[in-house]
């Protein structure tokens, strides 16, 4: 198979300047960080509706320094959906009794 140099050269350098043309490796960058998904932010009433509490409350809570933590940019409050799952999954509480059940089924004794 012949491969004809003026063709590759063409492609693989600019046409002008002769140098090496960088589009196709930045495409390839492009598609790889577009790749990674980003989390979305949500507003004082769409992070209430999630944890079951009223927007007021959040508020007072950021007020006293408890509740989920958040993002504050420009005096605009946004949270997170996986930090608000885990404000949920930290103050979960069980009963005793089945807590202390659960400690020693997983400690195998």
């Amino acid at each position: 198979m012949a491969i004809d140099q003026a063709a590759l050269q063409s492609r693989t350098r600019g046409a002008k300047t002769g140098r090496p043309v960088k589009a196709a490796i930045d495409v390839k960058a492009t598609k790889a960080t577009e790749a990674v998904p980003r989390p979305k932010p949500m507003n004082t009433p769409q992070a209430a509706q999630i944890i079951g509490r009223s927007p007021a409350t959040l508020k007072r809570w950021r007020l006293e320094g408890q509740g989920p933590d958040y993002v504050e940019i420009c005096g605009r409050v946004r949270y997170y959906e996986s930090v608000l799952l885990e404000f949920i999954r930290a103050n979960t509480r069980v009963p005793s009794v089945r807590a202390a059940m659960e400690r020693i089924r997983d400690a195998g004794l």
